[in-house]
């Protein structure tokens, strides 16, 4: 770390810092850096996982009320919905 003097007012400054505390003025050592996204999974695939669950929670309550094949082929295609959307996101940003 070294001092550095400011271009506006002439104040010492850190080099480190990334405006002058005296006048406000940004440094020229400091590089504007963009925001980045770390995981952007789409709706696609969070669509797919949400009509997942839902499809498991009617296949659960239709088996409950005395449909357990309706049940059972809900559950099923429910899971695999789910599953499919997890590993959609994880393909697309992995």
């Amino acid at each position: 770390m070294a001092l550095i003097k400011c271009a506006e007012c002439g104040r010492d400054i850190s080099s480190l810092a990334s405006a002058c505390p005296g006048c406000g003025a940004p440094t020229k050592e400091v590089a504007q850096v963009e925001p980045m996204t770390i995981q952007a999974t789409s709706k696609q695939y969070k669509s797919m996982q949400l009509l997942g669950v839902l499809l498991v929670l009617v296949g659960v309550v239709a088996g409950i009320a005395e449909a357990p094949v309706f049940g059972v082929t809900t559950g099923v295609l429910g899971l695999a919905l789910y599953i499919g959307g997890r590993i959609g996101g994880w393909w697309a940003n992995g």
